[in-house]
């Protein structure tokens, strides 16, 4: 496979013109065949092959050199931009795909001996349910096709396989296009799932290329948060602290209240993320760093460490968001009060289940510059129970 892969690849390099009619013809004739035998039931011997010589006839004269120069002209004319993929996928799904879907819906009934009037009526019959499998089809296509030139370098000359991989999709959107109304919607499912495993090889090669750069970008994401955490650590703490509680009560409120986002009540949301913002993210700052100098060199210090903030910072901040959160929306002293000793007994005992175990592994294996940030995460799920409770 590799090395007809490697001829192919030369033969391309060598004859693009030549090369791309022929692959996109001979795909096109070969959609034509599957749909005349997968799904009208024909047989080789009975097989309409005057048909598959017109399917096949367009993508050697025209749909092949067309595209042969139309990817070359986007990979140019995008050639630089930022989100290039999506520009290439959205310029090619809006001119290409509509150019040559009615090129193809006409020039099929015509080349048949077909008037004009039922090739217009058999084009208004089938268009629309094309359309919808060129976008499934076609934007997947794009999108693992457009890719920079240079992530692709790797796996040879990009614009060879932005050529050579529509052609292979194209079989099972081309046997769409052949077979009778009634059976379109059925072949639609059958053609993407099809389509995705014809080209899994192609497409585990790049999702592990895709991988690889998206280690790298988180790689990179995460020097340069640990840049900002060591040169601005309150900044840091405060952000991260107030982010993650403001995202805990979108989730309260769109999992566990069932609210849609035109429903949330972001004035809640903002209250809850200010507490982070203003108090618990600096809070948390300083109170781990003092942690770390008082039972710096202490023996059995983790766990010393998280007796100590279970004992004195969970009670107190716990504490404080249950007072806070009704005392700025409006109610009276005694509400809060009332809600205080309804709420306090319910988060601290919900608390002592999770966090212990949670601010050992804090304290026993994450630098001390890093902790908030460790908290903060498994502080998600946490926000969002108390947002749920205090709300």
């Amino acid at each position: 496979m590799a090395a007809i892969l490697k001829s192919y690849n030369k033969f391309v390099l060598r004859y693009p013109l030549i090369a791309m009619s022929l692959t996109t013809g001979t795909t096109m004739g070969l959609g034509n065949v599957i749909s005349q035998t997968a799904i009208e039931k024909r047989t080789l011997k009975t097989i309409d092959w005057a048909r598959v010589s017109r399917f096949a006839a367009f993508g050697y004269l025209f749909s092949g050199p067309f595209l042969r120069y139309w990817y070359y002209g986007l990979d140019k004319y995008f050639a630089g931009a930022k989100l290039k993929p999506v520009k290439m996928m959205i310029t090619d799904q809006i001119i290409a795909a509509p150019l040559l879907n009615s090129v193809i819906l006409l020039y099929l009934p015509l080349s048949s001996g077909k008037s004009m009037i039922e090739a217009k009526k058999r084009f208004h019959e089938v268009n629309f349910l094309v359309f919808i499998s060129s976008i499934s089809c076609h934007i997947t296509a794009g999108f693992s096709n457009c890719n920079e030139s240079k992530l692709l370098s790797m796996a040879g000359d990009p614009i060879n396989e932005l050529l050579f991989h529509p052609n292979t999709t194209s079989i099972f959107f081309l046997s769409f296009r052949s077979c009778s109304i009634q059976d379109k919607v059925i072949m639609f499912t059958v053609q993407v799932f099809m389509a995705f495993s014809t080209l899994f090889g192609d497409i585990y090669a790049k999702l592990k290329l895709t991988l690889r750069i998206l280690v790298s970008m988180f790689a990179s994401t995460l020097r340069k948060y640990n840049n900002f955490v060591l040169h601005y650590p309150l900044l840091s703490m405060a952000l991260t602290t107030g982010t993650t509680m403001g995202l805990g009560s979108i989730i309260s409120q769109t999992i566990i209240e069932q609210r849609g986002l035109l429903d949330l009540d972001w004035i809640r949301i903002f209250r809850f993320a200010a507490f982070g913002y203003v108090f618990s993210g600096p809070f948390v700052r300083y109170w781990y760093y003092a942690l770390e100098k008082v039972f710096s060199n202490t023996r059995l210090k983790p766990i010393k460490m998280m007796f100590a903030d279970q004992t004195i910072a969970a009670p107190l901040l716990n504490a404080a968001m249950i007072a806070y959160l009704p005392l700025v929306s409006g109610k009276s002293f005694d509400e809060v009060k009332l809600r205080f000793l309804l709420d306090f007994p319910t988060v601290m005992k919900a608390n002592y289940a999770v966090w212990p175990l949670i601010q050992l592994t804090n304290f026993y294996f994450i630098p001390v510059h890093h902790r908030v940030l460790y908290a903060n995460i498994c502080a998600i799920i946490w926000s969002t129970f108390v947002a749920f409770v205090t709300k």
